[in-house]
């Protein structure tokens, strides 16, 4: 199920305009403790902006039970 869950948020962001998706990144970054800088490099790097919105709806959907500080 927590697979589903994760190809279904891929679904509902493969739908968004791409500056939709630099405002979900920025709610998405808020939950997270990044540098300006980070924030930076990733709004401006759309590989970088996916690999944000898989890992956190990979948290999300508990796909990543053992990562302790999903901070780093």
């Amino acid at each position: 199920m927590a697979v589903e869950g994760v190809q279904e948020d891929a679904k509902k962001l493969s739908a968004l305009a791409p500056h939709e998706l630099v405002i979900k990144g920025y709610e998405v970054m808020a939950q997270y403790q990044l540098k300006p800088w980070q924030k930076d490099l990733i709004i401006t790097d759309p590989e970088l902006l996916e690999t944000l919105f898989r890992l956190h709806s990979e948290f999300l959907n508990g796909m990543r039970p053992d990562v302790k500080n999903r901070n780093k």
